[in-house]
């Protein structure tokens, strides 16, 4: 987890001094601070960045990029374009809502760069196998990407998953035939073990942190706690998958949605 740097008053001094006249980005050149910071900083601050008499931004020239940028969801792209158009980013914000009409922009980029349509076939193509491989697959291709961000990634395309290596708390109470109440009873009396990830989950609603469940955590909560649940609601295709390590069914067990209810698995011959 970052830890937040607190502001010094030498730092704030800059900020009221240079940010009316010369932005963020000198700023940031003498504290290392990030300009999105800075910018942030100065708006609680209530410092704006003033223009000369009678002058005002050439905003016609960049609508089209505005555009684009809002389109890929990229903050680092904004910067830029804040950087070489000398128009402030809160400026930019404001431009696009106010007068292009777009939607807030969620900004992929925060946590991960957005995936391309060859990292998805890669997964799609890989999705049965670990974590470490379908990694490796993607370094082959040219990309970098986190064990985790694999995962969630996974998630999101729906790739076979009763083999992913984690889950998040709604989809287990969902294969465990159970609502997420019940789940989140489990999780406060100690007895599931989860992990917490923010995802971009979705770029209406944005970042949430989540309550994730390895396959290690799962296993173990089934096995420990086998008279705090009720065992006809248990989707057991993935149990007996989870709990021989894989061994029943293997890759030829194909999860449609995840469920594990009824007709939605197949038993390929």
């Amino acid at each position: 987890m970052m830890s937040y740097k607190k502001w010094e008053d030498w730092e704030i001094k800059l900020v009221r001094d240079l940010y009316p006249e010369h932005g963020a980005r000198p700023i940031a050149e003498k504290t290392g601070r990030e300009i999105r910071t800075i910018n942030q900083k100065a708006k609680v601050l209530g410092v704006r960045k003033r223009l000369a008499a009678g002058q005002k931004y050439e905003y016609d020239k960049w609508d089209d990029r505005i555009r684009r940028i809002y389109q890929n969801r990229s903050l680092r792209e904004l910067d830029r374009l804040s950087a070489e158009s000398g128009i402030p980013v809160g400026s930019l914000k404001e431009r696009a809502r106010k007068n292009l009409k777009l939607p807030p922009m969620i900004a992929i980029d925060r946590f991960q760069r957005p995936w391309t349509e060859e990292e998805n076939d890669i997964l799609e193509r890989y999705g049965e196998s670990s974590l470490r491989q379908i990694q490796k697959k993607l370094k082959i291709a040219g990309f970098a990407r986190s064990f985790r961000g694999i995962e969630c990634q996974l998630t999101r395309l729906n790739v076979r998953k009763t083999r992913v290596e984690i889950i998040n708390a709604s989809e287990f109470a969902r294969r465990m035939g159970y609502n997420d109440s019940v789940i989140s009873r489990w999780i406060e009396k100690g007895w599931l073990i989860v992990e917490h990830h923010k995802m971009y989950v979705n770029p209406n609603k944005g970042d949430r942190e989540t309550n994730w469940i390895t396959r290690k955590n799962a296993k173990k909560f089934i096995l420990e706690h086998v008279s705090n649940y009720d065992h006809r609601r248990l989707g057991w295709i993935w149990v007996l998958d989870l709990l021989t390590e894989r061994a029943v069914g293997g890759a030829a067990v194909v999860d449609s949605c995840g469920s594990g209810d009824g007709d939605e698995y197949q038993i390929a011959a």
